[in-house]
Formats: C-alpha cells, sequence, structure tokens
C-alpha cells in the first residue's frame, strides 16, 4: 500500500481560442509499504520518497467540454527506509509521459 502526491504551480500560455501549453515545476512526496504473504507473512519497512518534477504539456478543446491533452516531465528523487536500525537511501530519476482525453461536466 502506498500513497504519492505531488504539490506544484505551472504557467499557462494561451495559443489561440482552443489550446493551452503549460510547464511548471513541484514537489512529490511518497510512502509505500509491502506486506509479502505466502507460507509465512511479512511487511517491509516504509520507503519515504522526495523529490521534484518539471513537465510540459498541452490541452487542447476538441468540441464543447471535450478536450485532448498530453504532458511529459522530468523527475528526481530520494529514497529512505529504516530496517531495524539499518538505513537505506537511495536516489533515481525517471521521464514520463501521458496522453488524456479530458471531460468537463458543468459550466466552463
Amino acid at each position: 500500500s502506498g500513497v504519492h502526491g505531488r504539490v506544484g504551480m505551472d504557467h499557462v500560455f494561451k495559443l489561440g481560442d482552443k489550446a493551452n501549453v503549460f510547464t511548471g515545476g513541484g514537489l512529490m512526496y511518497g510512502t509505500t509499504k509491502f506486506k509479502y504473504e505466502a507460507a509465512t507473512t511479512d511487511e517491509s519497512p516504509s520507503l519515504t520518497t522526495y523529490g521534484i518534477d518539471g513537465r510540459i504539456g498541452v490541452m487542447m478543446e476538441v468540441a464543447s467540454n471535450v478536450s485532448f491533452g498530453g504532458r511529459m516531465g522530468h523527475d528526481f528523487g530520494m529514497s529512505t527506509a529504516d530496517d531495524n536500525g539499518a538505513k537505506v537511501s537511495s536516489t533515481a530519476g525517471s521521464w514520463y509521459g501521458e496522453a488524456q482525453l479530458i471531460f468537463a461536466f458543468g459550466g466552463k
């Protein structure tokens, strides 16, 4: 089980009436714990991750209340865990990208 979140701020640039480009950075936090169930049950120590990320993306209206979007970005973080007094830490970075179909409900 785990939780992951990002808090950040984007700058939005209009490209005509139907498209926007956004770019920005943020801070990330996450914590994860694994539970193994086989012949015995074991639980891992909590893995906590702090990091930063930056992204750029676009949203374009294709119909009333429907938009298509996409973004790509890079994140860099540090993970730490404490297992019965043994502290472990590591750093990692990754690129990501996604496409989105966005529906708006209610008013604009």
